[in-house]
């Protein structure tokens, strides 16, 4: 969503060039963030504030011209200038609904982009010794290396991969019951108890720089508070919900359903959307960071989103428009979740 916001402002901006505006700004300074609080709508930018200079005018006034030059969007459901010249966009719900429809078109695309598109980059692998596979911060370390080169990849970079001999500092301290466990563990003997899942996602959990607490009892239990075992079964649950209304003999058009979707106006609805839309920022901000790990919280969050709605609404209901829609809605969300296990090299079962 970032993108079209940021197309509308750029637009608003080139009409200003030659009144308020010297000349056209660096495209760079037109940037639109998520904001933090809803209550200051769903994105926000600050490039009235940047412009205020060159403009020569105070950033409210300059902010006030930006929202009066931009043009009309079924996105934007209104803006508001807050503060000492934020632009805040509200999105409206049912466009914003609508935007479920690229996922079902991208699919397993969804996501990736060409923001690195004619760059390479190199990542490292770690050291090429065998005795490196039997110590848990190179596994954890190689786990870091595969996924960001996944992530880089699905943001258009050319990823070479290069093995180094680059010391590891952080440490990888396993847990049980809240205590360090005494008898050394190796990274094949970590999998056979925890799963490979598991280890994969633990491993991930915090950047490569920082030491790691692995809970095995966590790792292990089967419950939302296990957050590969949360995201997991919310992928899962998808797959169940599609297998009952097979079982049912209930019809399922996706391409009506996604004439619908500006039915799916519920509080729970709109969070789940909002979450989803995320991935392809979430993606970009990964590889420019460097930081697969933020994919790991950025699935949490969906996965919480998801089961919020799961629990909150009822899915398979007898009005067939809304019922096809929701399922578009779970279907997405499936897609989404998808998407971002196989960046961090996760499955994605279809039962738990």
């Amino acid at each position: 969503m970032k993108f079209p916001l940021e197309t509308l402002l750029a637009a608003a901006v080139r009409t200003l060039v030659g009144t308020l505006l010297p000349e056209l700004p660096e495209a760079s300074l037109i940037v639109v963030e998520r904001t933090r609080d809803s209550s200051h709508g769903d994105y926000a930018s600050n490039v009235a504030m940047r412009l205020a200079k060159p403009g020569r005018r105070q950033p409210q006034e300059m902010a006030r011209a930006i929202v009066d030059a931009l043009p009309a969007s079924p996105l934007v459901l209104k803006t508001e200038i807050a503060g000492s010249g934020f632009i805040n966009f509200f999105l409206a719900p049912a466009a914003l609904a609508r935007e479920i429809r690229r996922i079902h078109e991208f699919g397993d695309a969804f996501g990736r982009s060409t923001v690195g598109a004619g760059r390479g980059v190199v990542v490292e692998l770690g050291s090429e010794d065998p005795r490196a596979l039997l110590d848990l911060t190179h596994a954890r370390r190689a786990a870091h290396a595969a996924s960001l080169s996944n992530v880089l990849a699905a943001a258009g970079y050319t990823v070479h991969r290069e093995h180094s001999e680059a010391r590891v500092k952080a440490t990888v301290t396993l847990l049980r019951g809240g205590k360090p466990v005494e008898t050394r563990k190796t990274p094949s003997e970590l999998q056979s108890e925890a799963g490979n899942d598991a280890c994969r996602f633990f491993f991930l959990m915090r950047s490569p720089e920082q030491d790691l607490d692995f809970d095995l009892d966590l790792a292990t239990t089967r419950t939302n508070e296990n957050p590969v075992f949360c995201v997991q079964y919310a992928h899962a649950r998808v797959a169940s919900a599609m297998k009952e209304v097979k079982a049912r003999g209930l019809p399922f058009d996706l391409r009506a359903a996604l004439e619908r979707l500006e039915l799916l106006q519920r509080p729970t609805e709109q969070a789940l959307i909002a979450a989803l839309l995320r991935f392809p920022e979430e993606v970009d901000a990964a590889a420019a960071n460097c930081a697969p790990h933020s994919i790991v919280y950025y699935l949490r969050d969906v996965a919480n989103a998801f089961h919020t709605y799961y629990n909150a609404e009822k899915w398979i209901v007898e009005e067939t428009d809304l019922r096809n829609a929701r399922l578009a809605l779970v279907l997405a969300a499936g897609q989404v979740i998808r998407n971002g296990l196989a960046l961090l090299g996760v499955s994605a079962p279809e039962s738990m």
